[in-house]
C-alpha cells in the first residue's frame, strides 16, 4: 500500500507542475453546453459503430460532460442506479431488468459482462463502486442479452467503459473535493505530445470515505471506511493517416475496513465482533491496433490482460459467536480478438470477429469456529476448501446491417462459441468443540470428516447464438425496429464435497424479443424506448443438501421463467441554458418451474427486481453558473425466492450547483437532499437475524477544479 501511495503522490506532483503555463488551443471541457444529439454519440459494445439513433438494442449512454454535471455519478454504480430497469442491490451485487449478475436462483458464472478499455473485467472486479468515472470518456448500459457479439456471461447484458484517450494539445486537470464522514478526493489528469505522432495520457485519483455505518462492538464509527487508489496511463501512436496502437495500463487498489450491513432497517448500526476488511487489486492491460485497409474494411486488434487478488475477513455469524469467514481469491485472464469491419454506407455494415481467451480462478475460503445445533446441541466446526477453475473460450462471430432500401435495414447475427473448463476441489473440515457426550461427538466426527479429498472434473460446450432483426426509418429522426437475440451462460463442474461427488450442469438459455423506438428532432428533443419479452430456459439453480454442511448443495439446471418489460428515456433542451431529461423502467418477472429443496417457487418473482425505476434530471447553465437537480425511484422489490420479504421502494433527490470561470469552477453537492433512510437489499443468514443493506444518507460535498 505505501508503494501505491508514493506512486499516486509522484504522479500528482509531476501532473501539477508540468506545463502549468502551457497555452490552450481548444475550449475547456466545461465550457461546452450539453446538447441532446444522439446521432453524434456513438454506441461501441455492438462491434458495428453505430449512432444511438440506429441501435436496436436498449442502450443508456452516459458522456463525460453528464458524468460531470450529475451529482451521483463520481462512480459507476451512480450511472448504474439512475439508468432504466437497472438498480443497485449491494456494494458489490446489482441487476438489469431484475437479472442479479449471479443469476436469480444459482449459478457460477456473471450473467452479464463489464468491459474496461477492451478488457473483460472479472466477478470482483466489476463491482460497481470499484469503478471511478474519473477521466472517463463514456459508459455504454446495453440491456438484454449481447451473446452475439459478447459471447458467455452477457445474457442480461453488458456494460462497456471506455476512459479518455490522449490527446496531442497539452492539457491538465486538477480536481479536489472534500465533504461528509471525512469523504475526499484528490485527482489529476495530463495528455500531450511526445512527438508529432506519440500522445500520452496519464490520471490518478485517491478516494477516501469514513463511511456512514457504526459497529456498537468496538465503538467505531468509521466502520465502513473505504480508499481507493486508481492510476492509468495511455500510449497514442499513430504509424500512418491509416493506422494506429494503443496502449492503456491501469491498476486500482481498494480498501476497506468493516461492513455496511446494519442489524436496523431504520440506524446504520453494525455488531460484527470480529475485525472486517475487504481488499481488492486489479491490473489491467489492453493493446488495440486498427488499421484501415482499404476504403471499404478495416482491422481492429485488441489484445487484454487481467490480474486480479482479493483478500477478505469478515464476521460469519455477527456478535452471535465466533466465527470467521476468510476468503482469498487470484485470477488471470489473456483474451484476444479480431475484428474485420467493412462499411460500405450505401449497402452493407459489417464485423467478422475472431475471440479467444483463457485463464484460471483460485479461490481459497475457510469458516472457522462455525456453530451447529444437533438434536438440541452446540458444536462448532472448521471448514477449509480450495478451488481452481481453469477455462478457455474459443468464438467466431458476425453482424452484419444490409440497407435493403434506404428506409429498410435488416440486421444479422450469429456466434458460434466453445467453452471448456477445468475444476479441481480440495476441501477438509474438523470438530473445533464438541458436545461432550462421547457418543454423540463421535457420531458429529464421522459426518464431519466425510469432507475431504480431490475432486477434478472437467466439461465443454460449443453453442451456437443468433441474432435477427429489421429497422425501419420513417423519416430521418424516427426509426423503429424488431430483434430476436438468443443469449446464454455457460455451464459448469458442480463439485459437492460433503457427499464426495460432481456433477455437470449444462447452460443455460435466454431468447429475448425486442422491439425498439428512436426519435428526435432539430430542437434537441430525443425519445427512446424498448418493449421486451425473454423466454429462459434451462436455468442454473442451487439445491441445498440435507446435512446443512457448507459445501452440501448441487448446481444443476432445474428452472424455467420469463420476463417482461420496457425502458423509456427522453432529453429536451428547453432553452439554451436549460435541459431536461428522463428515464423510466418496467419488468415484470416469473419462475415458470422452479422446485429446489421440496420447496415449488413456481409463479414467485425473482429477488431484487425493482418492478418500477425512474430518474428526472434538470439543469441551468449560463457562461458563470451552473445548476443540476435530479431524482431517482426505486421501485419494490423482494429480498427472498419465496416472496415474503419485501423490500420497499424509495426516491433521492441530488443538487450541484456552482461557479465556472474560463479556467476553474467550484461546485457544492448534496445527495439524498431529504436524508432518505433506504433499504437496497435484506440478507437473511442462518447464524444471525436478518441484516440491511442500507442507502447512504444525505451527504455535503464541495469540489474544486482547475484545468490549464
Amino acid at each position: 500500500m505505501q508503494a501505491y501511495r508514493k506512486f499516486t503522490l509522484s504522479i500528482l506532483t509531476l501532473c501539477i507542475s508540468q506545463h502549468l503555463h502551457a497555452e490552450i488551443n481548444k475550449p475547456l471541457e466545461y465550457e461546452k453546453i450539453p446538447m441532446v444529439k444522439l446521432d453524434a454519440i456513438v454506441v461501441t459494445a455492438g462491434k458495428i459503430n453505430r449512432t444511438a439513433q440506429e441501435t436496436l438494442d436498449s442502450v443508456n449512454i452516459t458522456t463525460a460532460d453528464q458524468m460531470q454535471d450529475d451529482p451521483t455519478l463520481d462512480d459507476v454504480s451512480g450511472i448504474l442506479n439512475k439508468a432504466p430497469n437497472v438498480n443497485i442491490n449491494a456494494e458489490t451485487n446489482f441487476s438489469i431488468r431484475g437479472i442479479s449478475r449471479g443469476g436469480v436462483g444459482g449459478g457460477v458464472a456473471d450473467t452479464f459482462s463489464v468491459v474496461v478499455d477492451g478488457v473483460a473485467q472479472n466477478y470482483m472486479a466489476n463491482m460497481p463502486g470499484l469503478l471511478s468515472t474519473w477521466d472517463l470518456e463514456q459508459v455504454e448500459i446495453l440491456r438484454g442479452p449481447q451473446s452475439t457479439t459478447s459471447g458467455r456471461n452477457a445474457l442480461a447484458g453488458a456494460i462497456v467503459v471506455s476512459s479518455k484517450d490522449p490527446e496531442f494539445t497539452q492539457s491538465s486537470n486538477l480536481q479536489l473535493g472534500y465533504g461528509t464522514d471525512n469523504t475526499y478526493q484528490v485527482a489529476v489528469a495530463n495528455t500531450g505530445a511526445i512527438t508529432e505522432n506519440l500522445a500520452y495520457r496519464i490520471s490518478a485519483e485517491r478516494k477516501h470515505t469514513d463511511g456512514h455505518t457504526t459497529n456498537i462492538t468496538f465503538n467505531k464509527d468509521d466502520w465502513n471506511s473505504q480508499t481507493a487508489i486508481s492510476v492509468r496511463g495511455k500510449l497514442l501512436y499513430f504509424i500512418d493517416n491509416d493506422s494506429k496502437v494503443m496502449l492503456t495500463v491501469s491498476d486500482v487498489n481498494h480498501d476497506r475496513d468493516g461492513i455496511r450491513t446494519s442489524i436496523s432497517p431504520d440506524e446504520r448500526i453494525n455488531t460484527d465482533n470480529i475485525p472486517v476488511y475487504f481488499n481488492t487489486d486489479v491490473t489491467n492491460v489492453s493493446l488495440k491496433y486498427h488499421d484501415r485497409i482499404s476504403d471499404d474494411w478495416s482491422l481492429t486488434s485488441t489484445t487484454g490482460y487481467q490480474d486480479l487478488t482479493f483478500e477478505r475477513q469478515s464476521d460469519y455469524d455477527g456478535n452471535n459467536g465466533d466465527a470467521a469467514y476468510n476468503n482469498d481469491r487470484s485470477s488471470n485472464n489473456w483474451s484476444q480478438e479480431l475484428l474485420f469491419n467493412y462499411d460500405n454506407a450505401d449497402d452493407i455494415e459489417a464485423v467478422f470477429g475472431l475471440y479467444a481467451t483463457q485463464g484460471d480462478f483460485k479461490n481459497s475460503l475457510s469458516t472457522l469456529e462455525l456453530p451447529y445445533n444437533i438434536q438440541g446441541y452446540k458444536i462448532t466446526a472448521d471448514y477449509i476448501t480450495y478451488n481452481v477453475e481453469e477455462y478457455t473460450n474459443y468464438a467466431a462471430f458476425t453482424n452484419v446491417d444490409y440497407h435493403i432500401t434506404p428506409k429498410v435495414t435488416l440486421i444479422g447475427g450469429l456466434r458460434f462459441d466453445y467453452d471448456k473448463r477445468d475444476t479441481l476441489s480440495d476441501p477438509t473440515a474438523r470438530l473445533v468443540q464438541g458436545t461432550g457426550i462421547t457418543p454423540v461427538d463421535q457420531v458429529v466426527e464421522g459426518v464431519i470428516n466425510q469432507i475431504g479429498g480431490d475432486f477434478d472434473d472437467s466439461n465443454s460446450q460449443t453453442v451456437w447464438l443468433p441474432k435477427l432483426g429489421i429497422d425501419y426509418a420513417w423519416t430521418d429522426s424516427l426509426n423503429t425496429g424488431f430483434v430476436y437475440q438468443r443469449g446464454y451462460r455457460p455451464g459448469g463442474i458442480s463439485a459437492n464435497v460433503v457427499t464426495q461427488s460432481s456433477q455437470e450442469y449444462d447452460e443455460e438459455y435466454t431468447d429475448n424479443y425486442e422491439f425498439s423506438l428512436r426519435a428526435r428532432n432539430n430542437n434537441g428533443f430525443s425519445l427512446t424506448g424498448n418493449i421486451f419479452y425473454t423466454d429462459w430456459k434451462d436455468q442454473q439453480v442451487s439445491v441445498n443438501g440435507e446435512t446443512g454442511l457448507p459445501g452440501d448443495y448441487f448446481v444443476m439446471n432445474a428452472g424455467e421463467s420469463h420476463l417482461y418489460g420496457a425502458e423509456i428515456e427522453t432529453g429536451y433542451k428547453v432553452t439554451p441554458k436549460i435541459e431536461l431529461t428522463g428515464g423510466v423502467g418496467y419488468v415484470k418477472t416469473e419462475f415458470d418451474e422452479f422446485v429446489s429443496n421440496e420447496t415449488d417457487y413456481s409463479g414467485k418473482e425473482f429477488t431484487e427486481a425493482r418492478d418500477i425505476t425512474a430518474s428526472i434530471g434538470a439543469t441551468y447553465r449560463t457562461n458563470s453558473w451552473f445548476a443540476g437537480l435530479t431524482a431517482t425511484h426505486q421501485g419494490e422489490a423482494w429480498s427472498d425466492l419465496a416472496n415474503t420479504n419485501k423490500i420497499d421502494d424509495y426516491t433521492l433527490v441530488n443538487l450541484k450547483a456552482g461557479y465556472e470561470a474560463d479556467s476553474w469552477g467550484a461546485f457544492i453537492q448534496v445527495n439524498n437532499l431529504l436524508d432518505k433512510t433506504y433499504i437496497q437489499d435484506t440478507i437473511g443468514y442462518r447464524y444471525r437475524p436478518n441484516t440491511y443493506n442500507l442507502g447512504d444518507p444525505r451527504t455535503v460535498g464541495v469540489t474544486v477544479n482547475y484545468k490549464w
